[in-house]
């Protein structure tokens, strides 16, 4: 029976394969987020992308199926991936019904009740941080876009330590691919819960996305952007992913960011800049080459096409040390060393 059963089953696996042959994953994932983000102008307090916004990255590569990791996988690890691709690709695409008209708010306060019961909702659904953001700087929508409304709720959820470690691989390219679909479930589920409430609210995609999710997130005092161009946070440290929810809502809780020291630690460190395979990470972040606002922490292309042969590489998150030390373990070594280096300046000379 098995050798009944081989010979056919290697011929639709040619099959597969020669008809894989001029594909792009990197394109067809493009050619979803268009269809996702074609959507008609709505919302009621409209903001534009500002004059030094930039355009949202392309996945598209150059690298086609056989040159990807993927063209080596198992019949069973190709199953698993369906298992956990399909449903992201799904949500992704459900985000486009939550834009296809305009909601028109009845409340624009929210209590802190409130705000504490969107908060416990959101936990129960995967995040492990919520921030918020009041008057988006325009710079940070992409170019070609806009926001629904000027203010947002921005959560982040972990990807699991263990399964990152192994990366680039199977295992952590299917890790990554849960906290997508985590992301998507979470911005639609807490969408609605807002609506229900009366305020205005519409859900960023899981991928993509109408925004730059690592800047609002920083903004938002999720965290810090690393030298790998990564969100660090307390909580994971990079393995992070991130999403929005944009929002009427006018007294969001403001705080201020307190892990900005990250970046001084970050130009000490450099671990992410050595241990880049393709060299793709800056020694130190530059002007956007583009002209647009604010900063670059890699080259794009020399990482796209890594990423793209790899499993979506992700090594700048295994070994940076946020990931794998914990972020109160490095903040306090920083602090003594500060303090210890502080300390000799001061001594005085013999």
């Amino acid at each position: 029976m098995q050798n009944i059963l081989t010979a056919p089953l290697r011929g639709i696996g040619r099959l597969i394969t020669a008809s894989l042959k001029n594909f792009d994953p990197g394109k067809m994932l493009d050619s979803e987020l268009v269809k996702a983000e074609a959507r008609k102008p709505v919302g009621t307090q409209r903001v534009p992308a500002g004059e030094g916004a930039t355009k949202r990255r392309p996945f598209t590569s150059g690298v086609y199926w056989p040159q990807t990791g993927f063209s080596k996988l198992s019949f069973k690890q190709f199953t698993g991936l369906l298992h956990t691709g399909v449903p992201m690709m799904v949500r992704l695409r459900l985000s486009r019904r939550y834009y296809s008209k305009t909601i028109v708010p009845t409340q624009h306060i929210a209590t802190d009740a409130m705000f504490e019961e969107l908060e416990k909702l959101a936990r129960e659904m995967g995040a492990v941080d919520i921030g918020y953001i009041s008057n988006i700087d325009p710079n940070l929508v992409f170019k070609g876009k806009e926001l629904p409304h000027p203010h947002a709720i921005v959560f982040t959820v972990e990807m699991d330590k263990d399964e990152m470690k192994t990366a680039p691989s199977f295992e952590s390219f299917v890790e990554v691919k849960k906290a997508y679909l985590k992301l998507g479930k979470t911005s639609q589920v807490l969408t609605q819960y807002l609506r229900d409430k009366g305020f205005a609210a519409y859900p960023g995609t899981n991928l993509g996305g109408i925004s730059d999710y690592t800047a609002v997130a920083e903004q938002a005092g999720l965290g810090a952007i690393g030298y790998h161009g990564l969100l660090i946070g307390p909580d994971g440290g990079a393995r992070l992913r991130i999403n929005t929810i944009y929002t009427n809502i006018a007294n969001l809780p403001a705080r201020k960011n307190p892990h900005l020291w990250i970046r001084d630690f970050c130009a000490e460190c450099l671990n992410c800049v050595r241990k880049c395979p393709p060299q793709a990470i800056y020694s130190k972040p530059r002007p956007k080459s583009n002209g647009g606002a604010g900063i670059e922490c890699i080259s794009y292309q020399s990482c796209l096409q890594y990423f793209s042969e790899n499993f979506s590489c992700a090594i700048c998150v295994k070994v940076c040390p946020f990931s794998v030390s914990g972020y109160d373990k490095i903040k306090n070594g920083f602090e003594q060393s500060k303090q210890r280096n502080l300390t000799a300046t001061k001594q005085p000379a013999a």
